[in-house]
């Protein structure tokens, strides 16, 4: 794994990370060092993590069929269509829920900073099943939770919608307002605004950042 990643969590953090037999991998603007981490199972600590980014609901539903045969090429600038849809899931979602989930099962102890709406009981719950710290999360009761609906054909083609919801106001939840000691940090595809500021706030405060806009990245200009 790269310096600076989840996976550096021994007991003496970084000072096991050395570079590996591959190292130097080619990228297009020269050389990249390549690490991993030379740990025993054993010497791994529990970790303080802070995850930026979405929380959110994701909804997914499946069409029989495939959208080619009720999207006309030469209509789209007058499409108008109708999916009738055969399934409807709906799971818990968002990419710092997502990561947070993942780093809890390797032993971290992940914070989420994120920010969600009024319908956020069920989800809360879920994250307290799972051990999961909701301290970070700012909710917004005039707000719905952040919402992803996708609708997949027999061909795996996708229409996804997202409705943004609280994750506009996901600035609002501070980095400045953390005061648990934290080891590393992830910030992650959220607002715009959340991951300049985040991003920023980390670096003040200088705790070492895996920076992921992930589907984020257009939102934010080259300077950015």
């Amino acid at each position: 794994t790269r310096a600076g990643s989840p996976a550096s969590i021994c007991s003496n953090r970084f000072s096991r990370l050395v570079p590996s037999p591959e190292s130097n991998t080619a990228t297009r603007s020269g050389t990249r060092a390549v690490y991993h981490l030379n740990c025993r199972a054993s010497e791994v600590a529990f970790v303080s993590i802070l995850v930026s980014g979405s929380v959110a609901l994701d909804h997914i539903m499946v069409f029989p069929d495939r959208f080619a045969n009720h999207i006309l090429p030469d209509q789209v600038h007058a499409l108008n269509v109708s999916f009738n849809i055969t399934s409807l899931d709906t799971h818990f979602g968002g990419v710092a829920a997502n990561i947070a989930y993942h780093l809890r099962l390797l032993g971290a102890d992940p914070l989420i900073l994120a920010a969600v709406g009024s319908d956020f009981g069920p989800y809360a719950a879920w994250l307290d099943r799972h051990r999961i710290r909701r301290d970070g999360i700012v909710v917004f009761e005039d707000v719905r939770t952040p919402q992803g609906f996708v609708t997949t054909d027999r061909e795996d083609c996708q229409i996804w919608a997202f409705y943004e919801g609280a994750m506009a106001r996901a600035h609002e939840a501070r980095v400045e307002d953390v005061s648990a000691p934290l080891e590393l940090a992830i910030v992650s595809a959220n607002g715009k605004r959340a991951m300049l500021e985040h991003a920023r706030a980390l670096k003040r405060r200088g705790v070492p950042t895996y920076i992921d806009p992930s589907h984020g990245l257009p939102i934010l200009s080259g300077s950015e």
